[in-house]
């Protein structure tokens, strides 16, 4: 073995110790993966939000024209229309919101630019 060999040098006083322990790491890994993990599912809830919405106007629409005897083919086709009908919808709001508020920002920066100019 090697200290059969050598001298063996006990310095005394404090212990090196390790800023970083494991338990601190974990800590610390947990509180980032958490909060990277509410990000995902607020992610994944609003994108299944958009979708729900249509999905579930034809799928009502579908079963109300199926009551009302259009029959299974009539049933699937005003659902799957409906369907259609509200995500252009949803795609025409958004897009008009986002010309909105991209017009509105635009203006701010504009009255900003001119009351700088003064």
């Amino acid at each position: 073995s090697y200290t059969l060999h050598r001298a063996v040098v006990v310095v005394e006083g404090a212990t090196v110790r390790p800023f970083l322990t494991e338990t601190t790491t974990m800590i610390f890994l947990g509180i980032i993966f958490s909060i990277a993990a509410i990000g995902v599912l607020c992610w994944l809830l609003f994108t299944l939000a958009i979708y729900a919405l249509p999905a579930f106007a034809g799928v009502t629409a579908g079963m109300w024209a199926y009551d009302t005897g259009a029959g299974w083919p009539g049933g699937i086709a005003i659902g799957f229309g409906r369907s259609l009908l509200v995500a252009l919808v949803y795609m025409i709001i958004f897009i008009v919101i986002s010309i909105i508020v991209g017009a509105v920002i635009g203006m701010l920066g504009m009255g900003a630019g001119l009351m700088a100019g003064m």
